[in-house]
């Protein structure tokens, strides 16, 4: 008994109105028939996917980042575990680098479902260029600025609204964007 399968990979919605996937479930080479299924997938199908992996269920210990939408906040993102879900739009989340205000313990939040997004991949990298956009790890996140010079071997990021700082390699990432369940960056 074999089986092969056929997907469907790369498909660009704006250009396509409907995908046409043809796929062979399970194929038993002993029968004199072969079963062949095509399937029609239109692009409300797709979209609707998508748009339930951009907003992808998290389970309790998931880990996570956050984006703060807070004023002056805007633009860093919080490492955290999934503690509980309470409905489609939220979650208590307990982060791993920011305490409450006393100390005591490990801040916990409920925050709306469009303020998390997983772990983005790690991307090595030998150095960053000029108006690299990157994530700085400061103030027990990341903050997004873009690479703006080097002074010795650090670099010089630029943050939206703040002045230059300079920050050796090791605490530099790529910046990745979370958009309808892919990771996206871009070099400028």
């Amino acid at each position: 008994m074999s089986a092969m399968t056929g997907r469907a990979t790369n498909i660009d919605l704006e250009k396509n109105s409907s995908v046409k996937v043809a796929s062979i479930p399970r194929v038993n080479f002993r029968s004199r028939y072969r079963i062949h299924t095509e399937l029609y997938i239109t692009v409300t199908d797709l979209q609707k996917k998508a748009s339930l992996s951009a907003t992808m269920a998290f389970r309790r210990g998931d880990r996570v980042e956050i984006s703060n939408k807070e004023e002056g906040f805007q633009g860093s993102y919080y490492q955290a575990n999934i503690i509980a879900w309470l409905s489609d739009q939220n979650y208590i989340v307990q982060y791993r680098t920011l305490v409450k205000d006393d100390g005591s313990a490990p801040l916990r939040e409920i925050v709306s479902a469009d303020q998390i997004r997983p772990l983005p991949p790690e991307i090595l990298v030998t150095g960053f260029s000029s108006l690299d956009v990157v994530d700085a790890y400061d103030k027990d996140g990341w903050w997004v600025g873009k690479i703006c010079g080097k002074t010795g071997s650090d670099y010089l990021v630029k943050f939206e609204n703040s002045e230059e700082i300079a920050y050796p390699s090791g605490f530099l990432r790529i910046h990745q964007d979370w958009m309808n369940g892919v990771w996206v960056y871009s070099k400028e």
